[in-house]
């Protein structure tokens, strides 16, 4: 017996019934990013130049104390007013410094809005961040302005409930699981609008009595986790001196996008992150050049080949004054976007798999699986 075969103007008759009916939709791709001040952070998060973090979508970027987080989340910002959008900050960890947050290029007399009462709950945030959706869309409803929300932090806010049994003998556990579980589910429509972007700065916290696998973990359930688009680890790997001053000046950080929705996940990038400036984002590309070996170093002088030409620096301060020339600096940004770009367009003609990698996995299964 043979099969009927459907003409294509039959496939497209049933195509639309099926649209129609079961109410088919195009939803929102991510086009837009806004940087986050550091040139290999914004490449390993969106995979693209001029990438950053993904307008309409929830980012978390989660760290240790003194690991640079609110740092980061004030280049947004600042990157956020560049393109005439509007910069929102909900400071429920109570740390808003003016003149920090100036030096970091936020703009705190224009296009930057702080809540006069702070919202003392998880649910109170959500609330007041449903109140920005609303008048956004309201004011723009042509998606032609970049609204940013930066909650600093989550680890700092209660729930609701906490606060209301907090000094009662039995207190009700999880509370701030269930309101933020509950919260975004609730705001998560509102966000995906696709022109209000939610940054949520959250603390990194050790498990206890975890052996085996990654003994880090965030406060209040894993709702955040689940919902964000993209997940940022910030780590502080050395102190960064003045030695003029003695002093500290800042750390040298480890950024590692250990989720990510909008680009290749587990891919890490080093910067330097100063306290009075923010991320020292060209001094980031001397290491990644180096890596690559168009930097190579002897003593105190470096060199850098561009085709034919050498070009001979010392240190961070002659490197910048290296990149102010344009054919030198066009080169260095078209090696980074070489080198970070990922492309999908075709199946690799090989892999090359680190069989470590595979054998550590199977040994932690092993070691798991003994233990239990």
């Amino acid at each position: 017996m043979s099969r009927k075969t459907t003409s294509k103007e039959d496939s497209n008759e049933v195509f639309e019934y099926f649209k129609k009916e079961l109410d088919s939709f195009s939803s929102d791709k991510v086009e837009d990013f806004i940087s986050t001040g550091s040139t290999l952070l914004d490449y390993a998060i969106a995979n693209k130049p001029n990438g950053g973090v993904p307008v309409g979508r929830i980012t978390e970027i989660v760290g240790r104390e003194g690991s640079g987080k609110s740092l980061l989340a004030y280049h947004i910002m600042s990157n956020t007013q560049k393109r005439g959008g509007i910069a929102v900050y909900i400071d429920t960890e109570r740390t808003y410094n003016k003149e920090f947050m100036e030096r970091m290029g936020v703009n705190t007399k224009k296009n930057f809005i702080m809540p006069e009462e702070i919202p003392g709950s998880i649910e109170e945030v959500f609330e007041y961040v449903e109140r920005v959706v609303m008048h956004t869309r309201l004011k723009f409803p042509e998606k032609n302005k970049i609204v940013t929300v930066i909650w600093d932090s989550v680890a700092a806010t209660p729930g609701k409930d906490e606060i209301e049994v907090a000094h009662t003998e039995n207190p009700r556990m999880a509370t701030e699981a269930r309101a933020m579980s509950r919260s975004f589910r609730k705001v998560i429509k509102a966000l995906d609008s696709g022109f209000v972007t939610l940054v949520c700065i959250n603390q990194l916290r050790e498990k206890i009595g975890v052996s085996f696998g990654d003994p880090d973990t965030t406060p209040h359930s894993g709702a955040l986790p689940f919902y964000a688009s993209v997940r940022v680890k910030l780590k502080s790997l050395k102190q960064i001196r003045d030695l003029k001053a003695d002093r500290t000046v800042g750390v040298s950080t480890q950024a590692k996008v250990y989720k990510n929705k909008v680009g290749p996940n587990h891919r890490s990038v080093d910067f330097p992150l100063m306290y009075d400036w923010g991320v020292a984002d060209e001094t980031s590309w001397i290491e990644f050049m180096k890596d690559f070996e168009h930097v190579k170093t002897t003593g105190a002088w470096s060199t850098l080949t561009v085709g034919d030409q050498e070009y001979t620096f010392q240190g961070s301060s002659g490197w910048a004054e290296l990149m102010k020339k344009e054919e030198v600096r066009k080169f260095v940004l078209d090696t980074i976007e070489n080198r970070m770009v990922i492309n999908f367009d075709r199946k690799p003609d090989s892999i090359d798999i680190d069989p470590e990698s595979v054998l550590e996995v199977e040994q932690l299964k092993s070691d798991m699986e003994n233990k239990n």
